[in-house]
């Protein structure tokens, strides 16, 4: 898919894509959503701190040994570099980050959408999948004494140079019938603590969903992984994928 340039902007052929930039200084800007995910029960107290409200809760998954996903709710995104304003498919976008976060991650990412085993293996065949191996058990987060199977499995197919999982994961996180952005049950900018903790006792990770404006950069010389400093906070969702009742 090309590049969609502002009317303003010279284009430049030799842009076609994000990843012609990865090794840039890539500054984006007004994201519309940031996607954490949480252990449960979540800590009251975390970044030495207490967590009263949602906005202290944002940003504080990586003291749990999570990641940060950044989606937006348009067709496009923008990025600024060397003054210049471009624009890259949302799609490519969520696509790019994906392929810089760990197969862990990737895991708990499968399991909030509608990805199937098959879709994930397709017909290759892996040296950690016997014949004796259920492969939608192994995928799932209710049977998490697979996770360690599932995230070498993974592994194996990236170290493979398979794309297609990217291009599939990529598209159901952006999906409107079930990606990431669909399924807001609980808003935790109201009595943050009395509604946290109707999902105590989950026993999956807990997806929260912020919304507002996110202005994340990339530096390859000091992260492979998206950056944030600059962003405004509007509000925050605990999103449930039919994953429990509470």
């Amino acid at each position: 898919m090309p590049l969609r340039f502002l009317a303003t902007i010279k284009r430049d052929i030799q842009l076609n894509t994000i990843w012609d930039l990865a090794d840039k200084e890539l500054q984006f800007e007004r994201i519309s959503h940031f996607v954490e995910l949480f252990t449960q029960p979540i800590s009251e107290i975390l970044n030495n701190g207490e967590i009263s409200d949602a906005d202290d809760l944002l940003r504080t998954s990586g003291e749990l040994g999570f990641f940060e996903l950044y989606i937006h709710d348009e067709e496009f995104v923008t990025a600024t570099f060397d003054g210049r304003e471009i624009n890259f498919p949302t799609y490519d976008f969520i696509k790019f980050q994906l392929q810089t976060l760990p197969s862990y991650f990737l895991y708990y990412l499968i399991n909030k959408v509608m990805l199937s085993t098959d879709d994930i293996l397709g017909t290759g065949t892996y040296k950690n999948l016997s014949v004796d191996d259920e492969p939608a058990l192994i995928f799932s987060d209710y049977a998490a004494e697979n996770m360690d199977q599932a995230v070498l499995l993974l592994d194996e197919i990236r170290n493979l140079e398979n794309t297609i999982i990217y291009d599939q994961l990529a598209a159901e996180i952006l999906s409107n019938q079930s990606g990431l952005l669909s399924w807001l049950e609980t808003d935790l900018c109201v009595d943050y603590k009395s509604q946290i903790q109707k999902y105590a006792n989950w026993n999956v990770a807990l997806m929260v969903v912020a919304q507002g404006q996110f202005n994340p950069y990339f530096n390859s010389s000091e992260n492979v992984n998206l950056c944030l400093d600059d962003y405004t906070f509007h509000n925050a969702f605990v999103r449930n994928f039919d994953e429990g009742e509470i």
